[in-house]
């Protein structure tokens, strides 16, 4: 993905396109989990981890 294609995928997340967030952070989201996983030793409390994080970063 180009530069062009981040940033305006970036817009359009700010501006509240819940489809350009979900492309933004899903290419991210299995190495934030493996991250995660290393920290807390629990599969189920890493992917929490990054849903609420996500979920934040969304709000």
């Amino acid at each position: 993905m180009s530069t062009t294609d981040r940033t305006a995928l970036l817009d359009r997340a700010r501006s509240g396109d819940d489809r350009a967030f979900a492309q933004l952070v899903t290419p991210h989201r299995r190495e934030l989990e493996l991250h995660c996983y290393r920290i807390l030793g629990s599969r189920s409390e890493a992917e929490d981890a990054v849903q609420d994080a996500l979920l934040a970063a969304w709000r």
